[in-house]
């Protein structure tokens, strides 16, 4: 079952403002928000090349129709004008239309791309892509999946800049990506230039965002941009040595619940999505001397873990995100000398949560973290990617 589309045109036609443009992602948000409950098939993908839940096809398809019938007007660019008696009214500027207006501060998510836009520049800068989760924890929202209404307000403010100033600026939310694909998600389809981009296959899809991503990390006007938005820079303020005291371990160095935990790492690798069979080699000695605390070999794959258990700090912990940045390197130094194609993951598995005055950091670095989660009702441990 879905929901018909004379439900969304009532939703549209009674709930839309009047004589006001508005964008694509905005009346997503006024339909979800208005309906009184959604089908069971209303959030099947599309196909399985397309993820996009069907209820938002839907919509489109309910707007073409009040389109057809001289109700709504359309720009050609995702948005829509509802009561407007001339046609006219498509011709004013862009400035004009209350597109995701920066200035729309008592919607929600207009507050939170003005807080999202800063970072993305920041993983630009970086060079590294950031995982829809972990871009929504940064900023404080409970559900990643809200964050299309966020980018879409992002998206279209680069394209309104592009268009004034006319000046081509790269697409900055497709740096944002999923972590099953790590490709950008479905709604991304709406600002890239290739029409077809969900019915390619993955390794397509790839291709497509790797150039695009290319563009991103090579542009260097990410400030200019944010300032004409009226938007700044993160602020860095990286203290090196953050003021802990360094954990007390055992005469031998390593303290029993490191230990522990180092062991139980070793001896679950489904636990990082790798197969049962797997044997973790513990305290993993690489050419330089430095030693990992665990490593797993998967065929032409490397992955070590770095561990810090529940009694390491935040300056522990803070050690641990720069420590597997050094494994990395020393890794694939270690299987180009064994005339190997480079390829690792470096992980670092805390047996707590990740502190929030180092999320930014690890979200810099690129670091894979994995969380502990006590399920005390089942008695058992369990361990949640944080990226």
């Amino acid at each position: 079952m879905i929901t018909n589309q004379e439900t969304f045109r009532d939703i549209i036609l009674e709930k839309l403002p009047k004589n006001s443009w508005i964008n694509l992602l905005e009346i997503y948000q006024i339909v979800e928000s208005n309906i009184d409950h959604f089908e069971s098939g209303d959030f099947d993908p599309l196909a399985d090349y397309n993820q996009q839940e069907r209820w938002k096809r839907n919509v489109r398809n309910a707007l073409q129709t009040l389109k057809a019938k001289d109700k709504i007007q359309w720009d050609g660019n995702a948005n829509y004008l509802l009561g407007a008696n001339s046609i006219r009214a498509i011709k004013k500027s862009t400035s004009e239309k209350s597109k995701t207006d920066l200035s729309n501060d008592d919607k929600l998510y207009v507050q939170r791309a003005k807080l999202a836009f800063p970072i993305l520049v920041r993983q630009a800068r970086a060079e590294k892509p950031i995982f829809y989760s972990d871009l929504a924890r940064e900023i404080g929202m409970p559900n990643a999946r809200n964050l299309n209404y966020v980018l879409g307000a992002i998206g279209n403010w680069i394209k309104d800049l592009a268009k004034k100033t006319d000046k081509k600026i790269p697409l900055i939310n497709f740096i944002v990506i999923n972590k099953s694909e790590e490709i950008p998600g479905s709604g991304v389809e709406e600002f890239i230039e290739y029409s077809d981009f969900q019915s390619l296959n993955k390794s397509q899809k790839r291709k497509v965002v790797d150039k695009i991503l290319t563009d991103i990390y090579l542009y260097k006007d990410w400030y200019w941009v944010l300032s004409e938005l009226n938007l700044k820079p993160l602020e860095t303020d990286f203290d090196q040595k953050l003021k802990e005291p360094r954990p007390r371990y055992g005469k031998g160095g390593e303290s029993e619940q490191h230990k522990d935990f180092k062991n139980f790492i070793a001896g679950n690798p489904e636990l990082f999505g790798l197969s049962t069979k797997l044997n973790g080699v513990t305290e993993y000695e690489l050419p330089s001397m430095d030693l990992i605390d665990v490593v797993f070999k998967n065929k032409d794959e490397i992955i070590g873990i770095e561990v810090k258990s529940f009694i390491s700090n935040s300056a522990d912990i803070q050690r641990g995100l720069f420590q597997c940045v050094k494994y990395k390197a020393l890794l694939e130094a270690e299987q180009i000398v064994n005339d190997l194609i480079p390829n690792s993951r470096v992980i670092l598995a805390l047996e707590t949560k990740l502190p929030d005055n180092l999320i930014a950091i690890k979200n810099q670095l690129g670091i894979e973290v994995y969380e502990h989660n006590a399920n005390k009702k089942r008695g058992t441990t369990m361990y949640i990617k944080h990226s």
